[in-house]
């Protein structure tokens, strides 16, 4: 306002002295000691414009200064940024001129020198087992054990898409052989085969000799790595595949399962065949799917299994974090059975098994899970009308399929239950699954609490002992529940440890159920030995409870 008052003085006294002079007039010293003030105002108005006018000046030239530092940085920066783009470029060239130069080594008048891959696994497991095969403390089955498997193995590619794989396999438990100078488990053929991949580009691959296979989840054929031996096959695949369009997997191999003679009349052993075709795509990136058909034929002897099995699996991912499993199959066919006499009869087979599983893993560090998961396949309440309706399991893998304990397999048996766990860690996995199992059928028998293993004292093989776990019609279908705690450490990546812990307490099914298997009786008959199968009974289930306590150490290279 100061500043706009002195304007309109000094304006207005312009116009005065630029105005013609009419008349000379005296000016009074009033006005004049005014006109002296007025001049005054002027010159400090006059001083203030000057000094922001150098005020102006100064940072004008600060921000030239500024603008000249800020260039110099970007300059610097672009040409520190420039020089190191340069040496990673450099290091590029180095790196693909020495991939040039080891691939010009491998191949040689366009054959592919032969290159080796060695591959070494140990793996120690001390492990102990209480009630496990009858919940019955006073039956004394309390064992303590120390298992080693050693996997000593070759890739060889002598050309592009060409392999042979050889790897050998040492399984044993310590203090088993018959003397400290004993070799009863000696070395033996874990994996032998010829992979021929790719195929002129096609896409299609053949495999052939001793192999391993995992179809899914390994519900119906799966590695079987925590058993000690594993699983293998013998014969030959066949397969396709196109990335995000589909896969084919067809096979053909042979087995010994105890009875079967493919061979026979040549003098060879007993074996099985065991085919099948796997489809699978994810095509969509939402979704897994899968079709496949297996088929059993050991049915060249009295007793014979000749079962087909088509099912499907699906894995879906509707949400982040979240999947939904599910997988069903039916089985078809002829087989052999025993009826209540234990004699050998004929029977149709019809059978079908289920499995669903939600399970949602929280978007955080440790990546926590909680789901909810459900198996079921029919049981047989009355194994000996000349149907059978119990589901048989084909080569399923054996821990973390229905419980670690491995006391069911997935016939006759329906388990539901939680399944948590989370990675504390990233090198570190901590699981908790619970297990509450029924009978699908009132009463039946069967392939549980390790049934279908071969015992010290058994006359024949297992196949033939025919041994199962019967219980009675009638009462409670509650079979028990299981807890299931594993810890899985990985320290360095050559090197793996785990821990598991579980326990199964008995329900009332499993209280009143047998174990029965078939044995033979001599009696005299007209004056002649005549022989007849019977069922056995070799003990009655107990109401204990079953341990099972693990840990191993893996070594791999």
């Amino acid at each position: 306002m100061g500043r706009l008052s002195s304007t309109i003085i000094l304006a207005a006294w312009t116009l005065v002295v630029a105005a013609p002079a009419v008349a000379k007039v005296k000016v009074p010293p009033a006005q004049d000691a005014a006109m002296n003030v007025l001049m005054e105002e002027l010159d400090a108005v006059n001083t203030v414009n000057a000094g922001n006018t150098q005020e102006i000046a100064d940072l004008k030239k600060r921000i030239a200064d500024m603008d000249a530092l800020l260039k110099k940085a970007s300059d610097d920066t672009l040409a520190m940024v420039a020089a190191n783009l340069d040496a990673s470029h450099k290091a590029l060239e180095a790196a693909e001129a020495r991939l040039t130069s080891l691939e010009s080594r491998q191949v040689y008048n366009g054959r592919t020198l032969p290159w080796l891959v060695p591959m070494l696994e140990i793996r120690l497991r001390p492990m102990y087992d209480k009630n496990r095969t009858d919940s019955n403390s006073g039956r004394g089955d309390s064992d303590l054990y120390y298992l080693q498997r050693i996997r000593l193995g070759l890739t060889l590619t002598p050309w592009k898409g060409v392999q042979g794989v050889l790897v050998l396999q040492d399984s044993r438990e310590w203090g088993e052989e018959k003397s400290t100078t004993a070799n009863q488990h000696s070395l033996d053929l874990y994996q032998g085969y010829l992979l021929f991949d790719d195929i002129q580009g096609s896409g299609a691959w053949v495999q052939a000799g001793r192999f391993t296979m995992k179809y899914g989840a390994g519900r119906q054929v799966a590695l079987k790595d925590f058993n000690n031996v594993g699983q293998s096959f013998d014969g030959v695949r066949v397969g396709w595949r196109r990335a995000h369009v589909m896969a084919a997997d067809g096979f053909v191999t042979i087995y010994r399962n105890g009875f079967a003679p493919v061979f026979q009349p040549q003098g060879q052993d007993h074996y099985a065949v065991f085919s099948g075709l796997y489809l699978s795509t994810d095509a969509l990136s939402w979704l897994d799917a899968e079709l496949y058909g297996f088929y059993q034929d050991n049915g060249f002897v009295a007793q014979k299994e000749r079962i087909g099995t088509i099912g499907a699996r699906l894995l879906a991912r509707p949400a982040k974090g979240l999947t939904l499993e599910g997988e069903a199959a039916v089985q078809v066919g002829r087989v052999t059975v025993r009826d209540e006499n234990a004699v050998l009869k004929e029977a149709t087979h019809l059978a079908t098994a289920y499995f669903l599983q939600a399970k949602y893993t929280a978007p955080v560090k440790t990546d926590p899970w909680i789901g909810l998961f459900f198996y079921s396949a029919s049981g047989d309440a009355n194994p000996w009308d000349g149907k059978d309706v119990a589901f048989r399991p084909l080569f399923p893998a054996g821990k973390g399929n229905m419980g670690n304990m491995e006391l069911f397999r997935w016939q006759g048996v329906w388990d539901i239950g939680p399944t948590v766990g989370l990675f504390p860690a990233s090198n570190v996995r901590l699981s908790f699954d619970y297990h509450v199992y029924s009978l699908t059928s009132n009463g039946g028998s069967l392939a549980g609490f390790d049934t279908q293993a071969s015992r010290a004292s058994d006359p024949y093989a297992a196949s033939l002992m025919n041994r199962v776990f019967n219980v009675p019609s009638g009462g409670s279908r509650f079979l028990g529940q299981e807890m299931d705690v594993e810890l899985n450490y990985k320290p360095v990546d050559v090197l793996a440890i785990g821990l598991g812990y579980s326990f199964f307490k008995p329900g009332a099914a499993t209280q009143r159920g047998q174990v029965l298997s078939v044995s033979e009786r001599t009696e005299t008959v007209n004056g002649a030995d005549v022989t007849t199968p019977y069922w056995k009974r070799e003990y009655r289930m107990g109401s204990d409870l079953a341990h099972r306590v693990w840990i191993e150490a893996t070594l791999s290279l």
